[in-house]
């Protein structure tokens, strides 16, 4: 009789601790599911909103790819240096997010110019981010203040 009590006191324990370990496991992080949209293919630039109206840096034909999964990972553009692109964007870098919901992407470790993912579906992101250092193209800055991406998948 006292092994049974035993055995019993020991498989309650060990149900109790069960129940309790998978109780918020259930529900998959939002991360995952934006990741996986945000690392679908290649984005096209449908709309860019520029500081102060500048036309100076020119974005027609601007792409972006981002790959990796829920922690992060790389993205490439195909930004121009003679056209200011690459003051904005590099060619390449990394990215992860900047928060639990996938509202937030720090880009190349640079968590003082965070990036706002504003809208996201399976066909188009939109995100904003203002740049604080300024690129002086002789006399206009072309790249700092707010910025305002859309692109399409």
């Amino acid at each position: 009789m006292k092994y049974f009590l035993k055995l019993s006191t020991y498989m309650l324990v060990l149900a109790l601790l069960a129940s309790c370990n998978s109780s918020g496991s259930d529900e998959p992080s939002p991360l995952i599911g934006k990741a996986e949209i945000l690392t679908s293919g290649q984005a096209t630039l449908s709309s860019v909103s520029i500081p102060n109206g500048s036309n100076v840096t020119s974005w027609t034909g601007f792409t972006i790819q981002f790959t990796g999964d829920e922690n992060g990972g790389t993205y490439t553009t195909n930004a121009e240096a003679d056209l200011y692109q690459t003051a904005v964007w590099k060619k390449s870098g990394t990215w992860a997010f900047g928060d639990e919901e996938g509202a937030v992407i720090i880009r190349d470790g640079n968590t003082a110019e965070p990036i706002t993912v504003t809208k996201l579906s399976e066909t188009s992101v939109e995100i904003e981010f203002a740049m604080t250092t300024a690129l002086s193209s002789g006399r206009v800055d072309v790249v700092e203040g707010p910025w305002v991406f859309t692109f399409n998948f």
